[in-house]
């Protein structure tokens, strides 16, 4: 406490008190926390030398307990102590010590969750041995310093190799024989300093007259460049007022007031609102080219002769949310116009892909996996609150207090009820579930020989016939649920349902009448006494007539949708010219009803193909391996296909495209992002096609074929980015105005020539007779229609579908 007041003499006097203690009653684990608390101070003092000789004593005694946690972090303390005594290389020293500490435990670990949570904590030191080594100009080792733990879960389940060292040198061979760049991205919150470093066969003027390193190293100021961007924006601000009022305003913000708020590093498009930001309109104060002078600008002179990026964002950071090939240079062309562009998550991850590119599996292209718009009608989306409130009235999923919904293999079935209360000063709401039998938690009431006895429930009451314990005999009986009733003890908030309405409404919440239960005995026809809230009488009311009302914390809930998704019609003319393109027949397509999870992921494990998901994504922000793909189910449980089964499955695809929205999105961790496309990685998946905000369905539906058209013309899985950044061209360029055109000359079966020149409105006029003669001969006029939409579309595309809210969400993740 004294030490949080700026009171560090304070502090160490108790802390000496607390040592004499230890050391009297032997507590040998307090004596070294004691001791490590006691050099913190020093080091606060500014007395590292003082402070390394307690870290030394706590040292000794950590080794002795074999406290691993204590002993890194001890060591990381002194590494930082030389730091400030201006010995860096013995710093390193430390440093490396305590990060095979944290090895250690992190080996120990089972679930990549876990593990991903505890690399969480250990960042600083990461971080720190990174700025150690860039002190001494160390540049290969600060990006391996900086890259060591991304995506260490990841690699650990592609490989079944030992850690060993990355060889830098084989990476930057791989690089010049692909004419890439590797640009490793490192963000140090304590400096607010974005460390870059670059693997490539360009070199700068400087580099040639020095040999010593693999990598090239740049450091932007991120506070230079937000204040840059800032007083431009103020500028062009004060203009604008200054024509309104004749007067400038003299706002005197400052940088310092932006990293206050907060520096956001990422671009999301205007108007999105996405599940992935907990409903918030996410949108960066740093437009496309601002973000060019951070990621690109810096490292221009770098990427002479390049053709082609590799980027490693640190999403620890926020990277992860970057459109990088959107990034606009001063001449207003798109990354993606100059280079292709991909993202790899780790350079080990790379090294693995690399090896891989070497050793190609042999495509079924026949085979592939083709979803268009599955049907949604039979389930709703479930979500979690987190922080955000919920109205009152909405339908929602009452979690037992069993359930962990940080582990995603769990189930999350629930019971169902309605928000009647908004939430209370300790921040939880107040629910009614929907029907009597309703999270009946383990026991129940029966009656047994004319008497009502306590049965306790287990998952074998569930099944047929219910067997139940009861209590008051110690045995087990056959009980039908239809002769069970709640169990209500007294003092149990309630709610009466009007009769002959089994189960709860939120249309009756106007009308529902609330009580408490003031007797927890039933009476002979099964009811308990009740005081009502409204006239404080108490009467009888039927057990099952009464639901249980209760105040609950918002972890405990799920937001259930209002209604189902959406159907996406696009997304079933996409999988169709994709499936062509393929060569896939369209019996095979999965669409509608017959997209159920179950049969998509039968698939999934069969093919040797291609897999295309055109459905809708989502993110869950809570715990990102639950984000998923929606498919046909009857509940949230039997229709969505999240990251942790994905991850379970038996995958032998070289490409996944998901071709759904925010499915590169998820839980951004140091390790990486936990969301549906590490899910797939996870299974050795080459490439990944994913997104990064909410897409448009016809656009989406239109960049899809032209993808599959480049993919296909290059016959190698492994060209992923290279077919998406041509694809990306030929958008930007308008030249999928012919795919248009050409639907157009299909359906109405004309001759090449018969269409060619002809503007959108002429295009659009010929539909229109098309469709009027169907009407007469009273056919079918739904493809039709669907064409003229695309010929409209056609009409606005030059200044519409060019902006890169249309085409740049969509990131290949892989080489």
């Amino acid at each position: 406490c004294y030490s949080d007041l700026a009171e560090p003499w304070r502090a160490i006097e108790y802390y000496e008190q607390s040592l004499e203690i230890c050391k009297e009653t032997q507590d040998r684990r307090g004596e070294g926390q004691t001791l490590l608390g006691l050099g913190n101070r020093y080091a606060e003092l500014g007395k590292p030398r003082r402070a390394i000789e307690y870290y030394e004593q706590s040292l000794e005694i950590r080794k002795e307990t074999q406290d691993r946690s204590g002993e890194g972090v001890t060591l990381n303390n002194i590494g930082g102590c030389y730091v400030s005594l201006g010995e860096p290389r013995r710093a390193i020293e430390y440093y490396k010590q305590s990060l095979a500490c944290f090895q250690q435990i992190w080996d120990t670990l089972e679930s990549g969750r876990e593990q991903a949570t505890f690399l969480q904590s250990q960042q600083r030191t990461s971080k720190a041995l990174e700025r150690a080594y860039l002190e001494i100009d160390e540049y290969d080792n600060a990006m391996l310093a900086a890259d060591a733990w991304r995506a260490r879960g990841l690699f650990k389940a592609l490989s079944q190799e030992e850690q060993k060292s990355l060889d830098v040198g084989l990476l930057k061979a791989c690089a010049m024989r692909m004419g890439s760049a590797i640009v490793v991205y490192s963000y140090d919150a304590n400096t607010a300093m974005l460390n870059v470093y670059v693997i490539s066969e360009s070199e700068s003027e400087e580099h040639r007259t020095a040999r010593t390193t693999i990598c090239q190293h740049r450091s932007v100021g991120i506070l230079d460049v937000a204040k840059d961007i800032s007083d431009k924006a103020k500028g062009a601000e004060e203009v604008k007022k200054q024509s309104e009022t004749g007067f400038l305003s003299g706002d005197n913000k400052t940088a310092r007031d932006d990293e206050e708020r907060g520096v956001d590093l990422s671009w999301r498009p205007e108007a999105i609102r996405s599940a992935a930001t907990r409903g918030q309109n996410d949108v960066s104060k740093m437009d496309l080219r601002a973000l060019y002078k951070l990621y690109i600008a810096p490292i221009a002179d770098l990427l002479k002769g390049i053709s082609r990026l590799i980027l490693l964002p640190d999403t620890a950071a926020g990277m992860s949310k970057v459109p990088f090939a959107a990034l606009q240079n001063d001449d207003g062309r798109y990354l993606i116009q100059d280079f292709v562009v991909s993202v790899v998550p780790s350079l080990r991850i790379l090294y693995n892909l690399l090896e891989r590119k070497d050793e190609p599996e042999e495509l079924n292209l026949a085979s592939s996996v083709v979803v268009g718009n599955p049907s949604y009608s039979g389930w709703r989306l479930e979500m979690p609150v987190m922080s955000s409130d919920i109205a009152v009235g909405s339908a929602a999923i009452l979690l037992p207090n069993t359930v962990d919904r940080y582990d995603a293999g769990a189930s999350t079935d629930g019971a169902e009820c309605i928000v009647t209360a908004r939430k209370d000063e300790t921040g939880k709401y107040e629910v009614t579930l929907a029907s009597w039998d309703a999270m009946l938690d383990d026991q129940a009431r029966v009656k047994v020989d004319n008497r009502w006895m306590h049965a306790r429930l287990s998952e074998r009451s569930r099944a047929e016939p219910h067997f139940v314990h009861i209590l008051e005999l110690g045995e087990e009986r056959a009980i039908p649920m239809r002769d069970w009733y709640p169990k209500l003890v007294k003092g149990d908030g309630a709610a009466v349902l009007e009769d002959g309405c089994p189960v709860l409404q939120p249309a009756m919440l106007s009308r529902l009448r609330y009580c408490t239960v003031t007797d927890v005995e039933l009476d002979e026809t099964g009811r308990y006494e009740v005081q009502m809230g409204d006239t404080k009488e108490r009467c009888r009311v039927s057990a099952r007539s009464l639901v249980r009302r209760i105040r609950v914390s918002a972890s405990r809930l799920l937001r259930r949708s209002a209604g189902p998704l959406p159907p996406l019609f696009y997304a079933e003319d996409e999988a169709k010219v994709v499936a062509d393109i393929l060569g896939v027949p369209h019996e095979r397509i999965l669409s509608g009803r017959d997209a159920t999870l179950a049969e998509v992921m039968s698939r999934l494990e069969a093919t040797r193909g291609v897999i295309h998901l055109a459905t809708h994504g989502f993110v869950d922000p809570q715990v990102g391996d639950r984000s998923g793909l929606a498919f046909s189910g009857g509940s949230h449980e039997d229709a969505v296909l999240t990251a942790h089964m994905a991850a379970g499955l038996d995958l032998r695809s070289a490409l996944v495209v998901l071709s759904a929205c925010e499915t590169g999105l998820g839980e951004v961790m140091a390790e990486g992002v936990f969301g549906a496309a590490r899910g797939f990685l996870l299974r050795g998946v080459g490439s990944v096609v994913t997104s990064l905000w909410e897409v448009d369905n016809w656009s989406t539906s239109e960049l899809m074929g032209m993808f599959y058209e480049a993919w296909k013309k290059r016959g190698d899985p492994v060209d992923t980015a290279d077919a998406w950044a041509e694809t990306a061209r030929s958008w930007l360029s308008c030249s999928h105005h012919e795919g248009v055109r050409q639907r157009v000359r299909d359906f109405l079966g004309l001759e090449a020539a018969a269409v060619e020149g002809l503007s959108a409105d002429e295009l659009f006029a010929m539909c229109d007779a098309a469709r009027e003669h169907l009407i007469k001969d009273k056919k079918d006029v739904y493809a039709v229609e669907l064409l003229m939409e695309d010929v409209l579309r056609l009409k606005k595309a030059s200044s519409k579908y060019v902006d890169p809210k249309y085409w740049a969400a969509f990131t290949v993740v892989g080489i």
